[in-house]
């Protein structure tokens, strides 16, 4: 009786051996492709980190965003030489750079909080620093609790909404 269990045995272990390595193999090629999906935003954030170094606007850098309007603006927060935290502001590949005291306006907490107050939010889906008829704003993409995508744009000195698209 046992040697007729044996060979079923080796082919249930050999079965098993496959499903882990497939197992593996899938698990592996996941994360490879989330890495090279990720890599231009990562690769857009050092070049805005180092070009932020290069022109002495920012020493340390502590939060990155990337906002998708008109044009795509990315931005980063954190600190200068004088130890003030700032924010530094690119609009598409350009080597110009908008630098803004964060302490001169809103943050992006208080943005959020805002945002959360004012309209029924399910999930805000980015976040960032942008540039509105030349003034630093804050871009809010959300969707709502009747699964609609919402803009909202506000000034960064004071809050202020400037632009609102609801119901998208």
């Amino acid at each position: 009786m046992y040697m007729r269990q044996k060979p079923r045995l080796r082919r249930r272990a050999k079965k098993c051996r496959a499903v882990i390595l497939v197992g593996i193999v899938l698990g592996m090629s996941l994360v490879g492709c989330l890495f090279y999906a990720n890599q231009p935003i990562h690769l857009t954030q050092q070049r805005l980190v180092r070009l932020a170094r290069e022109q002495k606007l920012l020493s340390h850098a502590e939060q990155y965003y990337r906002v998708a309007r008109d044009q795509t603006y990315s931005s980063v927060v954190g600190v200068d030489q004088h130890r003030r935290q700032v924010g530094v502001i690119q609009s598409g590949n350009s080597k110009r750079l908008i630098q803004v005291n964060m302490q001169e306006g809103v943050s992006a907490a208080q943005v959020r909080q805002m945002t959360l107050d004012q309209y029924s939010v399910k999930k805000i889906t980015s976040l960032g620093l942008s540039i509105d008829q030349n003034v630093p704003a804050w871009t809010v993409t959300f969707i709502d609790k009747q699964h609609n995508l919402n803009f909202i744009t506000y000034q960064f000195k004071d809050g202020r909404v400037i632009q609102t698209v609801q119901n998208l």
